[in-house]
C-alpha cells in the first residue's frame, strides 16, 4: 500500500493557502487529514505554528513542544535541510504572480532513537 506506516505527509499551508479562499482551504485540510498520517502547519519561516502531538509521537519525541521549532531541524542532515529549502524556494519562485500550486517531494526525518524515516511532503 502506498500509505505505509513509515510515511508522514506534512501539509504546508503557508504555500498552499496563499491564494485560496477559506472554504477551499478547510476542505483541503479535511481531505489531507483523511489521507495522511500527520499534518502540520508551518509559518512563513517554516516553523511549527502550534504544538503538534501527532508529529511528536511519530518521531517519539519526549519533548512535545514543537511550536516555533523550525521543521528543518527534524530532517536527517544538512544535505536534506538544503534540499528542503531549495525545493520550497523553487516552488515559491514558480508561483510568484500566479495562484499557488500544490506539490510534493521526498525527504527523511530522524526520530528520537536516531532512525531515519523516509517521508513525503505535500504542500
Amino acid at each position: 500500500s502506498w500509505m505505509s506506516n513509515q510515511v508522514v505527509w506534512a501539509y504546508v499551508t503557508s504555500l498552499v493557502t496563499a491564494n485560496t479562499c477559506s472554504v477551499q482551504s478547510s476542505a483541503m485540510k479535511e481531505l489531507l487529514h483523511l489521507m495522511c498520517d500527520v499534518n502540520v502547519e508551518l509559518d512563513s519561516s517554516l516553523a511549527f505554528v502550534e504544538n503538534d502531538d501527532k508529529f511528536a509521537a511519530f518521531l517519539t519525541l519526549t519533548n512535545r513542544q514543537t511550536q516555533g521549532c523550525l521543521f528543518k531541524h527534524f530532517l536527517t542532515d544538512e544535505e536534506e535541510e538544503a534540499k528542503f529549502e531549495r525545493h520550497l524556494l523553487t516552488q515559491e519562485e514558480a508561483t510568484t504572480g500566479n495562484s499557488s500550486r500544490a506539490g510534493a517531494f521526498h525527504t527523511s526525518v530522524r526520530d528520537s532513537w536516531g532512525n531515519s524515516i523516509a517521508i513525503e511532503i505535500f504542500f
